[in-house]
C-alpha cells in the first residue's frame, strides 16, 4: 500500500507564505537544514531532543511559534 503524502499544519503553511517563503523546503534551503530531517520534526515522527532535530524545532518555533507544531497536519 502506498504511504500518504507528507502534510503538515495549515498553521504552518500560512506562517511560511507570510514570511515569504513558498514551502518548508523553500525555507529549508535558506536555512541550510534537511527538508527531510524537518519533515519528520513537523509531522512529529521522530522526537526533536538533541541535535540537529531540535535545532529545526527551536528554529520553527522562533520563526512562528508554537502553534506551527500542532499535530492537525499530522500523517495518518
Amino acid at each position: 500500500m502506498r504511504k500518504p503524502p507528507f502534510t503538515y499544519s495549515t498553521e504552518l503553511k500560512i506562517a511560511l507564505m507570510r514570511k515569504g517563503y513558498s514551502s518548508l523546503i523553500d525555507w529549508c534551503r535558506k536555512r541550510g537544514f534537511s527538508y527531510k530531517l524537518a519533515q519528520a520534526v513537523v509531522t512529529h515522527r521522530i522526537p526533536a531532543k538533541s541535535g540537529k532535530a531540535l535545532k529545526i524545532k527551536e528554529a520553527l518555533i522562533k520563526e512562528f511559534g508554537e502553534e506551527v507544531l500542532s499535530p492537525t497536519g499530522r500523517e495518518a
